[in-house]
């Protein structure tokens, strides 16, 4: 936890007073500088608490950079990474976050590391990374648009060998192919009971219908287009009881 975010009056000139006072550091030059409030504690923090000399980073950073970037560039410094894959301020925080991450995993960020994968994007191609199913991810990345949400199910699928071209429509919600995705995991094909989707039927809905064939129970005494997926789930585990 950095000390410095918590000075109460944010003031510049109070936030010197302190680091002279506290930490015998001398935070003017870099307030000479035009970093503000924020930036200067980010930065007393790297010195001060992370041990890091201020020639290490001087020559990645400049005042365009957030606080928040910053926090991760330090961070991979004082971890040994190569920060110069992600040392940009066009990245955002979240998206220098997921090249460091990477990083520290020894992956091959060139793979992701470009701005036009949003963070959550970066995150499912490292992830599937770390199980070497990322060229199989990319090939869904590179021939529709489906959302970073999509992708985490399309990757969830990939990691335990589902045949995901069962669920993997880019017309689908990541919702209705979560709820796919975790049928076929449990040996129940969509095509079983997709049909009520079709008709109408929530995805909470269908997650219930899902349960009840799994369950081997009546699903058309609650498949109830009006009917809550909370009461749903009620009938069917009465129904389920009744099976015992």
């Amino acid at each position: 936890m950095n000390p410095y975010r918590y000075i109460r009056s944010k003031s510049i000139k109070d936030l010197i007073s302190a680091a002279k006072r506290c930490d015998r550091l001398d935070l003017s030059p870099y307030a000479n500088q035009g970093f503000n409030f924020n930036q200067l504690g980010e930065i007393a923090y790297a010195i001060v608490y992370l041990k890091l000399n201020p020639a290490e980073f001087l020559c990645f950073i400049d005042t365009s950079f957030t606080h928040h970037q910053l926090e991760v560039l330090f961070t991979g410094l004082k971890d040994n990474v190569n920060v110069t894959f992600y040392a940009k301020a066009e990245f955002t925080h979240k998206q220098m976050r997921e090249i460091y991450e990477g990083l520290k995993n020894g992956l091959d960020v060139t793979v992701y590391a470009k701005t036009e994968f949003d963070w959550y994007t970066m995150q499912q191609i490292r992830l599937a990374m770390e199980t070497n199913h990322h060229e199989e991810l990319f090939k869904f990345i590179n021939t529709n648009n489906y959302t970073a949400d999509q992708l985490r199910e399309i990757r969830l699928g990939l990691e335990v060998d589902l045949d995901v071209s069962e669920y993997s429509n880019v017309g689908y919600s990541s919702e209705l192919m979560r709820v796919l995705r975790e049928g076929l995991e449990k040996g129940l094909r969509p095509d079983v009971y997709l049909e009520y989707y079709h008709k109408g039927f929530t995805t909470d809905q269908l997650a219930v219908i899902r349960d009840g064939y799994l369950a081997k129970v009546n699903v058309r005494l609650y498949a109830n287009l009006t009917t809550p997926p909370e009461h749903m789930r009620t009938i069917l585990n009465r129904l389920i009881n009744m099976k015992k």
